[in-house]
């Protein structure tokens, strides 16, 4: 495992262990006998961003919204804890990962209850773990962490803005209760430092009205140890990694690999994750045909999806909105050409340079899948122009080098206020 060297490392040991809690309220692990996985990007940046930190920091990672026992689940990855406090047992039966007030909003009305007690029971967490500094992953964690300030620095990481068309990636923005929502607890955020993973996000909040905070990008990134470059590739292999939801938009993937099988006929799509839409979406895929040239695989293991990219000789995306996409770093690294969607993510990804395909339309994406598939020397290529790029930009060193900054500066300014443990004296 990577770890951080600085230089200005002459710190006792004391301030080297601060205490670090990051809430994630959007989703926890995944185990299965097969291994530890991720289900979703917030909880795998939170991870991976502090595992090069572990030797400065002592982090814990609180996930509310899963676990059925009646004990505190824990587990170690990296050098930091993962912590999934249970629901109470009325609760436990809601499975709140899943909610979305813009695409199930009923369902989410009717869960109010266990949302109330995901974020009741992870704030009673957190005050128990005594931390020096506090980070929430989203705006609705950060807006409800900011309100306990005066106990602890509060640091807000925010992926992407709802309420911004232009962030979004579309000429207008998600309809619903979402952006309004969004815009008003931004409005009213008040915590110490802003973190974000694109710096599209940055500008939008230094424009934002009563933004006085430090904002600070720190981006996203790979292992590119474990996501090792391979170039020899099953020319028949194909994968998407990602939630299965409205906004991933897996059904136009379902129709352009359609158009794919029918000049290639042994390809295979792999769709690695879970959600809302699942059911949806095989049922998609069994009406036109490909019940068995799609391989639905759910949430996996990291060593099942490493295994898998690196097999796969291209990375599909057909989602309309990404606040940055790890799993397309994930897949540049090990050498699997990206055909995917022309968003302001991606693009921000690609920098200008020519590591796969940005589309348009689910024709374009089958367009661009079977040229690539069908020139074996462009897709390596542009295989090895995607690792290259990955290791020079988007590594988890790097990230964890400017949260270490953000932290200290944070730190720095709060240092003349009375500290949490003299308050509480």
């Amino acid at each position: 495992m990577l770890r951080v060297v600085y230089a200005c490392a002459a710190v006792d040991n004391v301030r080297a262990r601060r205490k670090v809690v990051f809430l994630n309220l959007g989703g926890g692990p995944s185990r299965s006998a097969k291994g530890f996985g991720f289900t979703e990007g917030g909880l795998a940046h939170a991870v991976n961003a502090f595992s090069p930190l572990a030797d400065d920091y002592d982090v814990d990672v609180v996930c509310p919204n899963v676990g059925d026992a009646s004990d505190l689940e824990e587990l170690t990855y990296s050098g930091v804890r993962i912590l999934c406090p249970p629901r109470p047992a009325p609760l436990r039966w809601a499975n709140i990962g899943e909610l979305s007030l813009s695409e199930r909003s009923l369902h989410a009305a009717f869960h109010w209850p266990a949302i109330a007690s995901a974020y009741v029971t992870a704030y009673d967490l957190t005050a128990r773990l005594e931390p020096d500094i506090v980070l929430a992953n989203g705006v609705f964690g950060s807006f409800l962490l900011g309100r306990h300030r005066d106990r602890w620095p509060c640091i807000a990481v925010l992926h992407h803005l709802y309420n911004d068309a232009w962030t979004y990636g579309a000429s207008h923005g998600p309809k619903g209760p979402v952006p309004p929502f969004e815009k008003a607890l931004i409005r009213r955020l008040d915590v110490d430092g802003i973190a974000v993973v694109n710096p599209a996000v940055q500008s939008r909040l230094r424009e934002a009205k009563g933004q006085s905070s430090i904002i600070s990008f720190v981006g996203n990134g790979v292992d590119t140890a474990r996501y090792a470059f391979q170039s020899d590739k099953d020319t028949e292999c194909l994968v998407y990694i990602g939630r299965l939801r409205e906004g991933k938009r897996v059904q136009d993937l379902i129709e352009a690999f359609a158009i794919v099988s029918s000049s290639r006929p042994r390809a295979v799509l792999h769709i690695v994750g879970d959600g809302p839409q699942r059911r949806s979406l095989e049922a998609l895929s069994q009406t036109r045909g490909l019940g068995n040239r799609i391989a639905f695989h759910g949430f996996v293991s990291e060593d099942e999806k490493i295994a898998l990219l690196r097999r796969a000789s291209l990375y599909l995306s057909a989602s309309r909105f990404e606040g940055f996409g790890i799993p397309l770093v994930e897949a540049m690294a090990t050498g699997a050409v990206p055909v995917v969607t022309d968003i302001p993510a991606h693009r921000f990804v690609f920098k200008g340079r020519e590591v796969g395909w940005l589309i348009s339309s689910p024709a374009e994406m089958a367009a661009a899948a079977l040229a690539l598939l069908d020139d074996e020397l462009l897709r390596r290529t542009r295989a090895r122009e995607g690792c290259s790029l990955v290791e020079l930009e988007w590594t988890w060193l790097g990230v964890a080098r400017r949260y270490h900054e953000l932290i200290e500066t944070v730190l720095r300014t709060r240092q003349l206020r009375p500290t949490r443990r003299a308050s509480l004296a």
